[in-house]
Parts: C-alpha cells; structure tokens; sequence
C-alpha cells in the first residue's frame, strides 16, 4: 500500500489493524478494549468534516428535507438526490455557520489553504500493524484535527483535550506519519463551537510539551495491551473490593461543582 492513500472510510474500516478509536478504550479498561463497542458517528458529524474539509463533496453529498421523512413527497426528494444524505434545516444552517466561522478565521484558513482531507496512514510498531486517519494533512506536512468542543478559550479547551485524550489521538497520527517519512509532523487542533457564534480557534500541541505527553500516553497503552494480550487477562474498571470516597462538597466541603454543558458535535 502507498504511505498516503485517500479511501473511502468503509474501505478504511476494513483494514486490519490496530486504530486509535480502539486502543483508547485502555483508557476505560482492558474489558471496554476487547469488547470494542462501535458507536457511529451522525449523517451531521460527517457532514460537519465535510463542508469544513471538504466542501465540493459536501455540496455533493448532502441534500436539506425539511419534513417527515416518510411518504411520497419523500420519496420524490430521494429520487431527485440520488445518493445523498439529507440533513434538517436547523443542522445545515449549524453546519455552514461553523464553516463560514473557519472561513473567516485566519490561521484557520491558511492551514486549510492547500493539503489533503481524510488521509489513511499505515504503519508497523513492533509487529502490530497500526493505522491512522488523520482529518487535514497540510502541503508541508503537518497534521490539522477538527475538534467540536464547549469552548475554545484555552484553558477550557486545555481541559477538553486531556479529557478526551485528544493529545493522544495526535501522538498516535504523528507516530505512524513520522514512521512513514522520517520527519515529525507539526500537530494543531482547529477547535469550534457548534453553537452561535460559532468561535473559532487553532493550538498547536508543543513537540516538547503537549505532544509528549500524548506519545507517553501512547506508549503506556500499548504497553498496557501487550501485558494484557500475554496474560489473556481484560479486567474491568474496578476488579477489585474498594471503598467509596465521597468527594468534599458531599459533606459541605465545597459547593457542587456545575455540570459541564455538552456540544451537539462533540466527537470521540
């Protein structure tokens, strides 16, 4: 297989290896990682990637139907958009205020200038095939992550990153890209608000800092997976007797911490 091959993402999924959306399900147990529970992502999430990355294809692939989407009306609409996945109103207009908003933001835009979308990366790390599916490889290289998150300021953002593992998803593309040419790639994460008004904002995960950690996070998975692949042992996330530990503001320590508000695009 070429170092960089643009496939279909069915095509993609039938590769046997080992991806991150797996291998990050360490982070719940070894029991999450062998039961491998698929979650799919919705018609709007794709749709999101495609009108940022992607944008001929979007106009291509997606259609709006504003209504039920049953009877003969509906049908004549299929028939008319062959191929095509109808989004609601309200999600088409959340989709193209989060391209616009990228549009406009300059970084944004000027690493999105010229490179590749959806790019599939595969690699060998030490006898286990790995692959990779990066959102935006830019002309120079470097690798671009579309991330849906609650807010772009960046502490907020900071957290959301270590949260969700996000410096790992990174340390994992860069690994099996630095594998294929030699070079290590740049990382950013183009973050966005799903919601008006639809901020913007691009960070760069600093080789020394971030990045690292991302690749010690890497390297203890899958350290972790080799231990539990020779023992054949996949122990949940809690094997064994524990006491409960109530947090402070359960006894009036401190106040209740608020609950996060979520993002109808966050992805995992």
């Amino acid at each position: 297989m070429p170092l960089f091959h643009d496939l279909p993402f069915p095509d993609y999924q039938a590769i046997d290896a080992l991806n991150w959306s797996r291998l990050k399900r360490l982070a719940t147990s070894p029991l999450h990682y062998r039961e491998n529970v698929s979650t799919k992502s919705a018609p709007a999430f794709s749709a999101m990637h495609a009108a940022v990355l992607e944008p001929q294809r979007f106009a291509q692939d997606y259609a709006v139907w504003d209504g039920v989407r049953r009877g003969k009306e509906y049908d004549k609409a299929v028939a008319e958009n062959p191929g095509r996945i109808f989004l609601s109103p309200s999600e088409d207009e959340q989709i193209a205020g989060v391209a616009a908003a990228v549009r406009r933001h300059p970084v944004a835009a000027a690493l999105l200038s010229a490179g590749r979308a959806e790019v599939t990366i595969t690699w060998d790390d030490n006898g286990r095939p790995c692959k990779g599916r990066s959102d935006w490889l830019t002309a120079d290289g470097d690798i671009v992550d579309l991330k849906a998150v609650p807010s772009v300021a960046p502490r907020q953002l900071a957290v959301e990153v270590a949260r969700r593992h996000y410096h790992g998803q990174l340390a994992w593309y860069a690994r099996g890209l630095e594998r294929q040419t030699g070079r290590r790639p740049t990382c950013y994460i183009l973050a966005y608000e799903a919601k008006a008004p639809y901020d913007v904002g691009v960070y760069r995960l600093d080789p020394d800092g971030g990045l690292y950690v991302g690749e010690v996070l890497v390297d203890r998975m899958l350290l972790r997976l080799s231990e539990c692949e020779v023992a054949d042992q996949w122990p949940g996330q809690a094997p064994d007797l524990a006491d409960i530990v109530l947090p402070r503001w359960a006894a009036g320590i401190d106040e209740e911490p608020e609950e996060q508000q979520g993002d109808d695009f966050l992805d995992d």
